[in-house]
């Protein structure tokens, strides 16, 4: 337990599984490989078992049985297809024939009609009557389905969205030639239909368009502006639902936007311009090749298909530095007006940041001050971070703390050499260095010129606060980030200078293929290294135990010319007193070890 964060870690560290990677469900039933037989007679093959429990980060349970032998596994969903894999469903029973009474069976009576349908007289009044059905369906807590004049119209529910009633999708099949839109834009299109024919309830058109352009063959719907709104666009459209969230005026969002048939609709970053008293708003649209751009009305009811809020944007990138509310950014800004307009960067002020990394920010002009939303993706488009001051140079180091004995210890003359006793000298840092791990602070030290810094972390998800090292060579320069890299710089062996395995860091074991990786242990399930940590504490209440059979990642360093790299490993056995025995194998298949860790060294081994 005491290697917890050093030489070992739990897999929440792990990336998560993508978004597209279909879910195990707890009580379904997989195969996973498993070995049958000893010896050389030894065989891989695929069983089945039971996911007994699944976690968030994609890691779950399984329940094995073989015939006079059962046990749990754990297994991740990056294992899928390696040691587990999902169990074919079987083949659908045959769909019985539509009945001819129902929507779907009096369109494809529709299609089939000999001669066949030819083109509604008036496309304008079909189209109201469609628009007008849709509009009705939109506002049932059910999946519908309906027939009009041959076309089929269907609306299906969303799982509930983040805020307000559930939002729904419509299918809309054309009887002529079976093609279906996903859009009432796309439908009055196909009818040959203007953006004002057939404009009895624009607030179900869908896939949004406006006025004004250059040549685009975007279609759009309104020519407002954000002073002369469109004011009967939505004319019809009922109240909001309680608990429905308003766009703000500035606020961001996405419109879905199709330029024509032969090219699928695509989501448009947009801004709120203008929200009325009946959830009606205006949003400017403008195209990512700048080709055109215009305003546009929609309505709440339009919410998940014809417009959408940014919390469905990607998230920020992990390595994407958080803009802090109260910060000064600079924005780009139009100074003036017609062709005198020119654009220029402005100071702001960060007042609100919100947890999908859009943040709202206080803009003041002479005369004029408003506030804006930006998103993470917008840096250095619309926004920009203003760059630091250059630092104040640093005043000399205290030639009396640790780090100044240290400086005078590689300054000296003639250089300083390589201590006498090696394996002391590891001890004696090694045990310095358990002491600092124990301190609820940061702290430094030297000892025979070599510089020590103990930093603790963040607080962690369970336990104490881990902190990292850092060792620094006083004949070259060099510095070290675990004791395993230490011992090798000082030529030792594994076992050499060995007194206090448990802050050796960067995992290791015995037996191999050849590798250089440096190892601390061979130890093996059934024969444990029992003295490894004879003389490590107990882990601090509420840590939580790791259990046989669990997935961590260990910090295995090949060398000193590469990096450590962190090797997907299984707990194999744990002690009472919380160490315990970790299985790892290299990806490249050229080496695979036992190894020994403590809860101390969570998070850094």
């Amino acid at each position: 337990w005491q290697d917890e964060g050093t030489d070992w870690r739990r897999r929440e560290h792990s990336k998560a599984p993508p978004k597209k990677w279909k879910w195990i469900k707890e009580g379904e039933a997989i195969e996973v490989e498993v070995s049958v037989g000893e010896g050389d007679e030894a065989q891989t093959a695929w069983v089945t078992a039971q996911v007994t429990s699944v976690l968030v980060d994609g890691q779950f349970q399984a329940r094995i049985e073989l015939p006079g032998d059962a046990w749990d596994d754990w297994f991740s969903w990056g294992d899928e297809d390696v040691e587990w894999r999902r169990i074919p469903e079987p083949e659908p029973e045959p769909e019985p024939p539509p009945d001819p009474n129902a929507p779907w069976g009096r369109h494809l009576t529709a299609r089939a009609a000999e001669p066949p349908p030819a083109r509604h007289a008036d496309p304008a009044a079909l189209f109201a009557t469609l628009q007008s059905r849709i509009a009705e369906m939109r506002t049932s807590p059910h999946d519908l389905d309906d027939e009009i004049d041959g076309w089929y119209i269907k609306y299906k529910l969303r799982k509930k969205g983040h805020s307000g009633p559930r939002a729904g999708d419509i299918l809309v099949v054309d009887p002529v030639d079976g093609k279906s839109f996903a859009s009432m834009v796309a439908v009055r299109r196909k009818l040959g239909l203007s953006e004002h024919s057939g404009h009895a309830s624009p607030g179900a058109n869908g896939r949004g368009g406006g006025g004004g352009g250059g040549g685009s063959n975007v279609e759009r719907r309104s020519v407002g502006t954000r002073h002369t709104p469109h004011l009967g666009a939505f004319a019809s459209a009922p109240p909001p639902p309680e608990g429905w969230v308003w766009p703000t005026e500035g606020e961001r969002i996405e419109v879905e936007v199709q330029a024509s048939e032969d090219v699928p609709a695509v989501w448009i970053p947009s801004k709120v311009l203008v929200v009325l008293v009946d959830a009606q708003f205006q949003a400017s649209i403008a195209l990512p090749d700048g080709s055109d751009a215009w305003e546009d009305w929609f309505s709440w009811q339009d919410e998940g298909t014809d417009w959408r809020r940014r919390e469905h944007s990607k998230a920020p990138p992990k390595k994407w530095k958080w803009i802090k509310e109260g910060e000064a950014i600079e924005v780009e800004v139009s100074v003036g007006e017609g062709d005198e307009a020119q654009t220029a960067w402005v100071t702001a002020q960060v007042t609100s940041v919100l947890v999908d990394g859009q943040f709202q920010a206080r803009i003041e002009l002479p005369g004029d001050a408003w506030d804006d939303w930006f998103s993470w993706g917008d840096e250095d488009v619309e926004w920009r971070r203003i760059p630091e001051p250059e630092p104040e140079p640093e005043p000399p180091p205290d030639p009396n703390a640790p780090w100044g004995r240290h400086l005078t210890a590689r300054a000296a003359e003639p250089p300083p050499a390589r201590h006498a006793d090696p394996a002391a000298l590891f001890a004696t840092l090694q045990s310095r260095i358990a002491e600092m791990r124990t301190s609820p602070h940061d702290l430094d030290d030297e000892i025979d010129g070599w510089y020590i810094k103990y930093k603790l972390r963040k607080k962690g998800h369970s336990g104490p606060r881990a902190g990292d090292i850092l060792v620094v060579d006083p004949v070259d320069g060099k510095s070290f980030a675990s004791m395993v890299a230490v011992r090798r710089k000082l030529g030792l062996s594994e076992h050499s200078g060995h007194a206090s395995p448990g802050a050796n860091g960067r995992g290791g074991g015995g037996g191999g293929g050849g590798s250089n990786v440096e190892r601390r242990s061979v130890g093996t399930r059934h024969t444990p290294h029992l003295g490894a940590f004879a003389s490590a504490p107990p882990p601090p209440e509420g840590w939580v135990w790791p259990t046989e059979g669990e997935r961590i990642e260990v910090e295995v360093q090949a060398s000193e010319d590469v990096p450590a790299v962190w090797i997907p490993s299984k707990v194999l056995v744990v002690l009472v007193d919380a160490q315990f025995q970790a299985s790892i194998a290299l990806p490249d298949g050229s080496d695979a070890w036992e190894d020994w860790f403590s809860w101390q060294d969570e998070g850094t081994d």
